[in-house]
């Protein structure tokens, strides 16, 4: 197992290379004040208090806005080519032996596994950019 390759507490930096040139963070703020399938939001079909926004695709890859609701969990799952690098709007979360807070960003390489979860009363808003899917390390449960 990897572990976390950095954590990066320079939003304005983070910002430019997350959201490239179509979305500033304010924009992405903007779109999460009304997260419903009529404006592109999903509900993640195994994980509860999970919604996500694709905004842009690339590949098995691209970046998405997800909104985690108070307690909300993210299983364990490992990073695949090209790693992952995530941008933490607002609230908190946990991620194995570290704390991500509203500004913080980290990349985690390829081949790191990790899982999370959010701390705090608010859920959580983040936007992640990777090149590659991540590869689920928990049983999805059976469809009837």
């Amino acid at each position: 197992m990897r572990h976390v390759t950095a954590v990066a507490t320079n939003p304005a930096a983070v910002a430019k290379a997350v959201s490239g040139p179509m979305y500033a963070i304010e924009d992405l703020r903007i779109l999460a004040e009304k997260p419903t399938p009529a404006n592109g939001w999903q509900t993640h079909p195994q994980l509860a208090g999970l919604r996500f926004l694709p905004i842009a695709t690339l590949g098995g890859g691209g970046t998405t806005l997800y909104m985690l609701a108070p307690g909300a969990r993210v299983p364990g799952h490992e990073h695949g080519v090209g790693g992952e690098h995530t941008l933490m709007l607002d609230g908190t979360i946990t991620a194995g032996n570290f704390t991500l807070k509203a500004g913080e960003s980290v990349f985690r390489g390829e081949g790191t596994i990790d899982e999370a979860a959010t701390a705090g009363p608010t859920g959580a808003l983040l936007v992640v950019t990777r090149q590659s899917p991540l590869k689920p390390l928990y049983q999805k449960p059976r469809q009837a």
